[in-house]
């Protein structure tokens, strides 16, 4: 079975990987298929849309508003809950504490969490150095990678500035490390957190819930932009399809069935010809 990364970039806007030029990034896009209008919910905070992220829900349902939120009783089964469930290897690398909170205890395999503000160097290289390590050695269905700078340089410098730019160029060369050292058939999803204007982020401006989203590798289409709005709750119900998981009940995402090799588009709507993973219509 393919092995599966899922990349979520902090504060990274779509139109900053067009103006930085990120070549691995857009790599990932011409062998995969991508959207760079697609959106992330509100309030675009960093921990509600990790939550509606992983558990495809909105916030109104999983009660996380903002970034110091403890979801306590109201938590709910996420995805990384449920790969514990069905005895499925998952890696969880992150440098934000508070994203603790995207899986109960016990569900992963393995956490890696570098406090960057105790951390001399940059820290989305040491999360990424960790992760193709425990990739290598021990060979799990899914790495869960948070990269934070980006989002770290608006907060300090201010988003589309060269200081902020210059960190996504960094990141893109990140990320190129990481596609040179993980298996030939890894299945690579890169998704956005949020975006942001100024030195913030939490608004409905387009600046701020605007994303991107990429998804290479075996069974998905080339080169092909999708054509549907895509949200950051599409991303589990779509991943969990390619890793023949069972969808939950609660998931408010769907899958998006015109990315998987063998389908067609047809006025509006994606239709599976060929293909082993046939979900839906």
């Amino acid at each position: 079975m393919a092995a599966h990364v899922l990349i979520v970039l902090e504060g990274v806007r779509p139109d900053a990987l067009v103006e930085s030029g990120c070549t691995n990034i857009h790599s990932l896009m011409h062998g995969g298929s991508y959207a760079l209008q697609a959106r992330t919910v509100f309030p675009s905070l960093s921990l509600p849309s990790h939550m509606s992220l992983i558990h495809s829900i909105p916030p109104i349902e999983h009660l996380v508003v903002d970034d110091e939120a403890d979801p306590g009783v109201n938590r709910k089964t996420g995805f990384l809950d449920l790969l514990g469930m069905s005895r499925r290897k998952a890696g969880f690398f992150y440098s934000q504490e508070s994203l603790r909170y995207l899986s109960r205890p016990g569900a992963l395999a393995f956490s890696y969490y570098q406090n960057q503000d105790h951390f001399d160097g940059e820290v989305d290289v040491e999360l990424v150095s960790r992760a193709i390590i425990w990739m290598e050695r021990e060979n799990p269905d899914l790495v869960l990678l948070d990269l934070n700078q980006a989002d770290e340089a608006g907060h300090q410098h201010g988003w589309m500035t060269p200081e902020y730019l210059h960190v996504v160029r960094n990141l893109d060369r990140t990320i190129g490390v990481l596609m040179d050292r993980i298996p030939q058939d890894s299945r690579i999803f890169l998704v956005g957190s949020h975006g942001g204007h100024g030195f913030h982020h939490g608004t409905k401006l387009p600046e701020d819930v605007n994303i991107p989203w990429i998804a290479c590798g075996p069974g998905i289409r080339r080169a092909y932009q999708i054509s549907r709005q895509v949200s950051i709750m599409d991303t589990i119900p779509t991943l969990a399809a390619f890793m023949d998981l069972d969808p939950e009940p609660q998931w408010r995402g769907s899958v998006i069935t015109e990315i998987f090799e063998g389908s067609r588009v047809e006025s509006g709507h994606s239709i599976i010809r060929s293909s082993s993973h046939a979900v839906g219509a």
